[in-house]
């Protein structure tokens, strides 16, 4: 499947140590049904479950201790 996506210029995804994803760049986000959901330049991504707020990250992480370390 990998071999099949196309670079996005311009996008960077970056894991924060711990906490969110980390967008930048000309990102259109949309919702489950395809609506587009409003965002400013930079997005910070819930990656440890707990946001109130998803898709977006609200500090959560801090308070449950997510380990967002790799596991193998």
């Amino acid at each position: 499947m990998l071999a099949s996506m196309t670079a996005m210029e311009g996008v960077n995804i970056t894991p924060s140590e711990n906490g969110p994803y980390l967008v930048s760049g000309a990102v259109c986000l949309a919702d489950v049904v395809g609506r587009e959901v409003p965002h400013g330049d930079y997005i910070a991504l819930c990656r440890c479950g707990g946001s109130k707020n998803k898709p977006f990250c609200d500090g959560m992480h801090v308070a449950i201790g997510f380990d967002g370390t790799l596991k193998k």
